[in-house]
């Protein structure tokens, strides 16, 4: 970004959010789930969505790249991990209950109306898991390395 900033560490984004809101700090970076209610109350203002497209939470908010930033393409996503020995039955309960909640209707929405993206259905499962923590693995090991001293 062309500017000279001081990292400031906070034990969560709670506390994190109080000191932008209050003025405390200059400008923060967080997940968009977290930010959306601020931003559409009017206590933070968004700058720029870190993904790839627009967010339709915050439609008028310009992604990273529109705003003159187009190395910054951060994607964060969840998952439920279990012991490695878990057995194959539980694994496939625990990911049914998982895809059941997020095709209800209005779990569904909730989470669309804070920023949500809620990946496809052949994404969600327990086979396709491993796949995206080796290439997210793979693509932030390179990013630690180049920036670490």
């Amino acid at each position: 970004m062309g500017t000279n900033t001081a990292s400031v560490a906070y034990r969560g984004t709670g506390e994190a959010m109080k000191d932008l809101v209050a003025g405390h700090v200059d400008f923060g970076c967080d997940q968009i789930v977290n930010v959306v209610p601020q931003v559409q109350a009017g206590t933070a203002k968004a700058l720029a969505i870190a993904s790839a497209e627009r967010s339709p939470a915050l439609k008028d908010v310009p992604t990273a790249a529109e705003a003159g930033m187009p190395q910054i393409e951060v994607a964060a996503w969840q998952a439920l991990f279990v012991p490695k020995h878990t057995p194959p039955e539980i694994v496939l309960r625990l990911n049914g209950a998982l895809v059941k909640a997020l095709d209800d209707g209005h779990t569904r929405r909730r989470l669309m109306d804070l920023g949500s993206v809620i990946p496809d259905k052949s994404d969600r499962s327990p086979e396709a898991l491993p796949s995206l923590v080796e290439s997210e693995v793979a693509r932030w090991r390179r990013v630690f390395r180049a920036t670490s001293h």
